[in-house]
């Protein structure tokens, strides 16, 4: 008797469970769905070749219905290895958080911004936008650029190259060394 209300017992959880299966709805694609991932790696290329390599912990996939448009938001750390010739990095990003819009190939870094060469040079912010087209960055935030020998802030941000070897910097502060005497002229 036990038996035969043990098999009745798991038989109408089954039919439970099959009901409930039947009864969900996969989404649309007018539907907003998001969609979490864990330890992701997004390779960018250009012709085949590898260019940016982007890497999240946690990773939310928005797509919004009225446009159709996929935006990616990275919590808990993004790195971004942004490479050249031949796939060979050039620099390293590092931030808290993220934001990249798929279709506009922009992204937006937020929070202990740090952009590091391969020469060394490293960049600090709390926002810097990565523009993948352009292939280039910028921030409007003040910013600290450390070299072999200075510290340079830049008040109002900058633009660079995503490789981190070119610069320019909007309203300027910081020392540098000069010539003592005026030169004369000849």
């Amino acid at each position: 008797m036990m038996r035969r209300i043990l098999y009745l017992a798991i038989a109408l959880v089954m039919m439970a469970c099959e009901k409930k299966e039947a009864e969900l709805e996969l989404p649309g694609m007018d539907d907003d769905v998001q969609t979490e991932s864990f330890q992701v790696r997004y390779f960018f290329s250009d012709s085949a070749i590898s260019s940016v390599v982007l890497e999240g912990t946690r990773v939310i996939e928005k797509r919004d219905p009225g446009t159709n448009q996929s935006t990616l938001y990275f919590y808990d750390g993004v790195d971004i290895d942004f490479l050249g010739n031949g796939g060979v990095k050039t620099s390293h990003a590092r931030a808290n958080e993220a934001i990249y819009f798929r279709e506009k190939n922009y992204a937006e870094l937020k929070g202990d911004v740090k952009l590091t060469s391969i020469t060394g040079e490293r960049l600090e912010t709390s926002i810097l936008y990565w523009d993948e087209v352009k292939d280039s960055v910028y921030t409007y935030e003040p910013v600290r650029v450390y070299t072999a020998k200075q510290i340079i802030f830049g008040k109002n941000g900058l633009k660079a190259n995503t490789a981190f070897t070119s610069y320019q910097f909007f309203k300027v502060t910081g020392g540098f060394e000069a010539e003592t005497e005026a030169p004369t002229q000849p």
